[in-house]
């Protein structure tokens, strides 16, 4: 709050840690993500419900195209400029189970 107009006003800050209070539970585990794109950072969390949270930042001054793998499948999808975005993919834990008894693994390519 500024004191001398009384506004409220909220720093980047509030914003980020939003992707990241919001989706990532409680008792969630830390996965193993990468990106090849230097623009991309990424983060990702297994919930206990089975659903994997992928958060990326796009600091560049240009839009990414960039597709998520998970254990052999892919999603294309677009981070905008000075951008911070939060995918969720739900019930994984069962879609993964014949697929490996590991924690998954996220990976963040440029598109074909």
């Amino acid at each position: 709050m500024r004191r001398a107009s009384g506004r409220l006003s909220y720093m980047n800050s509030f914003y980020y840690i939003g992707h990241f209070s919001k989706f990532i539970r409680p008792g969630a585990r830390r996965i193993v993500s990468s990106s090849t794109l230097d623009e991309l950072l990424t983060t990702a969390f297994l919930n206990e419900d089975g659903s994997i949270v992928l958060v990326v930042m796009n600091a560049s001054n240009k839009p990414e195209e960039f597709l998520v793998w998970v254990e052999g499948r892919a999603a294309k999808t677009q981070s905008r400029a000075h951008s911070i975005m939060t995918l969720v993919l739900s019930d994984m834990r069962r879609k993964l189970a014949t697929a490996s008894a590991a924690a998954p693994r996220l990976k963040l390519l440029p598109p074909l």
